[in-house]
């Protein structure tokens, strides 16, 4: 009796999904290494979630959209595209490969994020893979002039997924 019990629980064990840990972000960089905690980049995750791009932009406060700052996602990939898409002051976003006119990225805030989203199709189909990941902030609006901004770089890449 007491082997067919540890029998029936090592299977069980075996049988119970573990839970998955959290992806890391692909690129970090310091809290607090600039001073407007809405425009203080703190990391990027990049995904693939049904058939999109996502990346996942953590700020050390929250974004303020419009905002007195633009957000800037850039990267390169294998197939020669140097994409770049904005959140600007107003509100509005823009994005696509330099040169092409693409559709812009949606982007929305959620807390201390900025959530960017885009088709992983045509230039960003599944299987590219994503160089140079970079984020920055710049000041705009009434803050025009101010000092630079916040950039987070990392030398990760990411293959771009279903």
């Amino acid at each position: 009796m007491r082997r067919t019990l540890l029998a029936l629980i090592a299977v069980t064990a075996l049988a119970v999904p573990q839970a998955e840990a959290a992806p890391k972000p692909q690129l970090t960089d310091p809290k607090g290494d600039y001073p407007v905690a809405g425009a203080d980049i703190v990391s990027a995750l990049f995904t693939t979630v049904k058939g999109k791009l996502v990346v996942t932009v953590e700020l050390a406060g929250s974004p303020s959209t419009p905002a007195p700052f633009a957000y800037q996602l850039r990267f390169s990939t294998d197939e020669g595209c140097n994409w770049r898409g904005n959140v600007f002051y107003d509100g509005s976003s823009s994005g696509g490969c330099s040169g092409t006119d693409a559709s812009p990225p949606a982007v929305k805030a959620s807390g201390n994020k900025l959530i960017f989203t885009m088709a992983a199709k045509g230039v960003l189909k599944p299987g590219i893979e994503l160089s140079g990941l970079a984020v920055s902030t710049t000041p705009g609006g009434a803050l025009a002039g101010a000092p630079g901004g916040d950039t987070g770089t990392t030398e990760t890449t990411y293959v771009i997924g279903n």
